[in-house]
């Protein structure tokens, strides 16, 4: 049978997935994940634009307008000045030393080639003329060849000399390569001064002058150095575009210049750099960015560090902002990007400390991928941080619209900052003041909707959500109320006594509170087998003590079930779970041992299958519910009852080792001590024993009710009519 497609992503997509999840490599993979995804999405455009078809060379196919005012680079005017700047360097020249003696060398070799040629006997004097032409480049006259071949070979040989002498003064000479042609004439020139035969001093000037070369040579690179040096030095030339002016008209020409500007604007989008080094550049910002948070989130919020489901959040929450960031900046200005969004909804969900470091890390990100706005990162840090204090001490959804307005004002604030900032005319700064509003209002939207939905997914337990839970209207509170009104009005006590402590002992308060109601629910399923729901017989008086003692327990269990059933945060499930930790169930215990015998009961028979505390929050419940229940078993219980009946309970749970896993000190539990023992004094003191007194019958017709027995004098006596 074919496997369905629930299977199969099951199989291989699901199951994959939650071993990467849970296993030790889950970290690492998350960060190599973030930089390769972060860098996608700052270096790739997925969302083609107008002028994506744009090529230099070719008609452009449309007319392209400026979007808004922005100061741009004019490259055919930096290109002017540095072609200028680069004329104007001088050239360098090196001195070769070898030169004269490569110079000689060669004459020598040219001359001794020309009297071979010349004392050729099978060769005619035509052949002669010309080979000796090509050898020196000097054309003779068939006379001329033959009066020197008349000549003994001596006397030319002889003339060498007088070749070495030429060259030998020329090249003393700074010759460069453009002097060649006037030092040969000059060394021609000099060689008829030597009182030569005519002939020979035409032989002797011509294979000097062969043999010449430059010696004073170009140094191309650092000739090169200096053209960049003085190129680079050239600033390039600014100039303001227009909103709506014109940069390049449909059917012209495309030159290199327009199509870099149409790319500084924003008007031309790559899929990917070219530039290997800037590609790099933003792959170790990438990296550095990223790597830092996890260092700091290491260092200064181990818990979120240490939770894999909190950094796979932080991991949406920035991607989320920066792929949002990515589709709206090509379309729309930079600052309808949700960056406050991201901060307030870390803040939300996580803590102040980590919304400032996304504000940071977002902003610095996104500063990449806007790019040409001078003051864009300002305006980003600024609105992000602001939107962590005004969702520090959020508690109710409501608070989220004020929050609301105040964005949207700072919003519009700093945008007629960095609108003045970057010299925006005054129609141009209204817009830009507008469109930080709306942004604002864009950015608060956005945590509102993404708050509910991001806390539903991760199971996250925001100060909201827990004052939700605490409303009395609530379904679970609602059945407690009405089916066992003595447990719930024991867990509104217990919640108020545990809330009371936590803020002393590093516990959250409202955390602590809303657990104590809910920490009782399963007791809604057979609320008569629990005394403070009893108002007659005790059910447990006839059933068996192991029995009674199932029933008991089970209502641990049976909470959590319920707690999940009704999607009741993990926090909010431990607690009910491990309230009563693995407790005996002491009453039924004894009980058993009276009715069994010692011998046959077993005690682990007898204790809650729950967990130990492993939070100040479950641990202060779990005392506050036994601390209550005690306190009211005391017939006339007095300050210093209480207190004793306090610490042998708080001795007790030590003793039993509840409390070895949670992180409370003995000093937090003097504490604690302290404030159930005021805390239950003030709620169970003595009364007053008030003395009865004999009523006086009531008159007929009277209708005092015969509280008074006469008329007060003075007053008017109602009468019937």
């Amino acid at each position: 049978m074919q496997p369905t497609i629930r299977s199969f992503s099951k199989k291989f997509i699901i199951y994959p997935l939650k071993e990467v999840y849970y296993s030790s490599f889950f970290r690492g993979f998350l960060l190599a994940g973030v930089i390769i995804v972060l860098l996608a999405l700052v270096e790739l455009n997925f969302i083609p634009t107008l002028n994506s078809a744009l090529k230099v060379g070719k008609p452009s196919p449309r007319t392209i307008k400026a979007k808004q005012t922005v100061k741009v680079i004019d490259y055919d005017a930096t290109d002017v000045r540095r072609r200028n700047a680069a004329a104007s360097v001088k050239t360098v020249y090196n001195v070769d030393k070898k030169a004269a003696g490569k110079a000689i060398t060669k004459s020598d070799i040219i001359f001794k080639k020309t009297l071979d040629t010349l004392y050729n006997q099978k060769l005619s004097s035509q052949e002669k003329v010309r080979k000796i032409d090509s050898l020196i480049g000097v054309r003779f006259s068939v006379g001329e060849i033959k009066s020197m071949a008349a000549l003994p070979n001596g006397d030319i040989l002889s003339s060498q000399n007088k070749v070495h002498t030429l060259l030998t003064a020329a090249m003393k000479k700074r010759i460069k390569q453009s002097d060649i042609k006037e030092e040969e004439r000059n060394i021609k020139n000099g060689a008829a001064d030597l009182g030569l035969e005519p002939a020979v001093a035409k032989l002797v000037g011509a294979s000097a002058a062969a043999g010449l070369e430059a010696n004073y040579l170009v140094d191309s690179a650092a000739t090169h150095r200096l053209i960049k040096r003085a190129e680079n030095r050239v600033r390039p030339v600014i100039t303001v575009k227009q909103k709506g002016e014109i940069i390049i008209q449909e059917g012209k020409i495309v030159s290199e210049n327009q199509y870099r500007t149409l790319k500084d604007m924003g008007l031309i989008e790559r899929y990917i750099t070219k530039n290997w080094a800037t590609f790099l550049g933003l792959a170790l910002a990438a990296l550095a960015l990223v790597g830092l948070s996890g260092l700091y989130l290491f260092e200064f919020q181990p818990e979120i560090y240490s939770s894999n489901r909190l950094l796979l959040l932080l991991a949406i929450i920035l991607l989320g902002t920066v792929a949002v960031g990515k589709g709206i900046f090509p379309f729309a200005p930079s600052i309808l990007i949700p960056i406050a969004a991201a901060s307030m909804l870390a803040t939300i969900l996580i803590n102040a400390e980590t919304g400032m470091m996304m504000a940071a890390v977002i902003s610095m990100i996104l500063a990449l991928i806007v790019g040409k706005s001078n003051y864009y990162f300002l305006y980003a840090l600024v609105t992000g941080l602001a939107g962590v204090y005004l969702t520090a001490h959020i508690s109710y959804r409501s608070d989220l619209t004020r929050a609301g307005f105040w964005m949207m004002l700072v919003s519009g604030v700093l945008a007629l900052i960095t609108g003045l900032l970057s010299g925006m005319a005054l129609l141009s700064l209204a817009v830009n003041i507008g469109w930080g509003v709306i942004g604002g209002f864009f950015a608060t939207m956005l945590t509102i909707a993404g708050t509910q939905f991001l806390e539903y997914s991760f199971n996250i337990t925001t100060d909201m959500k827990l004052l939700e839970l605490a409303n009395p209207s609530q379904t679970l509170l609602k059945d407690l109320m009405m089916t066992a009104p003595g447990t719930y009005n024991h867990s509104i006590i217990t919640g108020n006594l545990a809330e009371s402590a936590a803020e002393k002992v590093g516990a959250n308060p409202l955390l602590t509170r809303v657990g104590a109601y809910y920490h009782d629910i399963g007791k809604i399923k057979r609320p008569f087998f629990f005394i403070e729901n009893q108002s007659g017989d005790n059910p447990h008086d006839k059933t068996k003590p192991n029995l009674s003692c199932l029933i008991i327990t089970a209502h641990v269990k049976e909470g959590v079930e319920m707690a999940k059933k009704h999607h009741l945060p993990r926090e909010i499930v431990d607690i009910i779970n491990q309230h009563h930790g693995t407790g005996l169930v002491t009453y039924f215990y004894n009980r058993a041992k009276k009715t069994v015998g010692k011998e046959e009961v077993s005690e682990s028979d007898y204790r809650y299958p729950g967990e130990k505390p492993r939070s100040r929050e479950a641990a202060l419940v779990m005392l506050a519910d036994s601390s209550e229940a005690a306190v009211r078993t005391i017939t006339k219980p007095t300050p210093s009852k209480i207190e004793q009946m306090i610490r042998k309970i708080f001795q007790a749970k030590l003793e039993d080792g509840q409390l070895e896993e949670c992180d409370l000190t003995l000093g937090d539990l003097e504490i604690i001590t302290k404030i159930y023992t005021k805390t239950l004094v003030n709620m169970y003191h003595s009364r007053i024993k008030y003395p009865t007194c004999e009523l006086p019958r009531r008159k007929k017709g009277s209708l005092t009710g015969g509280f008074i027995k006469q008329p007060v004098k003075g007053s008017r006596r109602i009468t019937g009519s």
